[in-house]
């Protein structure tokens, strides 16, 4: 026997998204969103059930509008405790130090110029620090990676000896930002064809026309 999978369908006719007793769409689920909060919000504005209570924390007596749910705290206690909370979340982001995230970010880079480029971070950065923390393009020594990630540079490595993407380590020449690591890849390391790249463009570079003077 065949089992036929059912979908189910939001009261308006669209297949539902939410796996719960009371399937909504996407657009039916954003709405009754929406709706509970400009409810929540016209309670508060046309509620007459204004409630006097006093402060669990500083003791002193204050206004609120009851919706529903008493009130234990004030308007200035509860701005202090969030402004407490967020301190120790802060003091305990700094304790840890850089979130984990970025520590498997290190990792993984680490990993990945170890096995297809056969170095270390000592490595890396030695070869870094002896360009200046620069690209080693003399024409170009541009001080940022040019990535879409700030600290990533790319490595350079000749061809002739590695083809493929993994190095033997012994054939880096250095560290280029990611425009010039993709511009010699697209001439691939052709001397011939960069130095005529480099002849057409001084050749057709526009002249400067000196001031005051006509055409």
């Amino acid at each position: 026997m065949e089992t036929v999978a059912v979908t189910r369908l939001c009261p308006c006719g669209q297949p539902a998204v939410q796996k719960t007793s009371y399937p909504r769409c996407a657009s039916c689920r954003a709405t009754s969103s929406t709706r509970g909060r400009a409810r929540t919000l016209e309670k508060q504005l046309n509620s007459n059930d204004i409630r006097l209570a006093e402060c669990a924390t500083c003791r002193t007596q204050f206004t609120y509008v009851y919706i529903g749910q008493p009130r234990k705290k004030c308007d200035e206690c509860r701005a202090t405790i969030d402004q407490k909370a967020q301190r120790e979340t802060e003091a305990r982001r700094s304790e840890r130090g850089s979130p984990p995230w970025q520590a498997r970010r290190v990792r993984m880079l680490d990993y990945r110029r170890l096995v297809n480029y056969g170095i270390d971070r000592a490595r890396y950065e030695a070869i870094l620090t002896e360009q200046g923390e620069r690209c080693a393009n003399p024409g170009c020594r541009s001080e940022s990676p040019g990535n879409k990630y700030d600290d990533v540079w790319s490595i350079d490595h000749d061809h002739s000896c590695c083809p493929g993407e993994r190095t033997c380590g012994m054939c880096i020449r250095g560290i280029l930002c990611s425009k010039c690591n993709l511009g010699i890849g697209m001439f691939s390391d052709d001397v011939a064809r960069l130095l005529g790249a480099a002849s057409y463009l001084t050749s057709h570079a526009r002249r400067a026309v000196p001031s005051g003077s006509t055409t």
